[in-house]
């Protein structure tokens, strides 16, 4: 089995069971084994200097998770804390000054 156990952990059954194949994200979740289904997520990361002399360096760095924006989900029908999706993609940018 892979993925993570999903939900009814008091033995869901019936309508129960009904109920949580209408729920958003149903369609991310394995019901036979009640497991979310396995997922990856992919990032990337790059960055360079821009300039650099005796008193200043300027970087740049641009981060992306989630590079392909996969829906995911992680947690499904929990009686506690409810369904957690994966976050969307990502974006970063970042701009560094290093006073020397």
């Amino acid at each position: 089995m892979s993925g993570l156990c999903a939900f009814c952990s008091f033995g869901c059954e019936g309508e129960a069971m009904d109920r949580l194949r209408t729920l958003p994200g149903a369609s991310l979740v394995n019901f036979a084994d009640q497991r979310v289904k396995p997922w990856r997520v992919f990032g990337w990361s790059g960055g360079m200097d821009f300039f650099t002399n005796e008193r200043i360096t300027v970087s740049a760095q641009l981060d992306v998770q989630n590079l392909a924006d996969h829906q995911f989900v992680y947690n499904f029908g929990n009686p506690f804390s409810g369904t957690h999706f994966g976050y969307p993609r990502v974006w970063a940018a970042r701009l560094k000054f290093t006073f020397h």
